[in-house]
């Protein structure tokens, strides 16, 4: 969920799983992301990962020229322009990328080419690897990326 305006955005990307066999969960994950950011700079991450019980917490916050970040890694300066990587706004790609569930740096970059019908893919190999499609419009429209146990997950817009 997307709210406000350009001089003051905020983000809230919930995700929730369950994987059931016969009747019983197997599987359980939640992931509760909120964003704040004005004029187009993040100010305030929080992240909460939940799997089977298992709880990664992790922020960052602005301070002065850089954001200040603390996770299960510890604590991290990261660059004034990062962003997480929550897959919302292509236009991210183009800057230092944030792992959310740690709040560390994704290191490499990301490699951009064109799509059918003007629309832009970003490809990242590395520590994350995916492919994110947005259209002409920057409306993200897929993701295609690996599951922990090497398995394919795919993401796409529905209407």
């Amino acid at each position: 969920r997307l709210s406000g305006n350009a001089a003051r955005l905020s983000v809230q990307t919930e995700i929730a799983l369950q994987v059931k066999l016969a009747g019983f969960t197997v599987f359980r994950l939640r992931h509760d992301i909120a964003e704040e950011w004005a004029n187009d700079r993040l100010q305030r991450l929080t992240s909460r990962h939940d799997r089977n019980g298992t709880v990664t917490e992790a922020r960052v916050m602005a301070e002065g020229g850089a954001l200040m970040a603390e996770g299960p890694e510890g604590a991290a300066r990261l660059p004034a322009n990062a962003a997480p990587l929550t897959w919302w706004n292509g236009a991210h790609f183009a800057r230092p990328l944030i792992r959310p569930l740690t709040c560390t740096l994704i290191p490499g970059a990301a490699a951009r080419s064109a799509v059918p019908n003007g629309g832009v893919q970003f490809t990242l190999n590395g520590a994350v690897e995916a492919v994110a499609r947005y259209d002409a419009a920057g409306r993200w429209v897929a993701l295609a990326t690996k599951g922990e146990d090497g398995s394919a997950v795919t993401y796409e817009l529905i209407g």
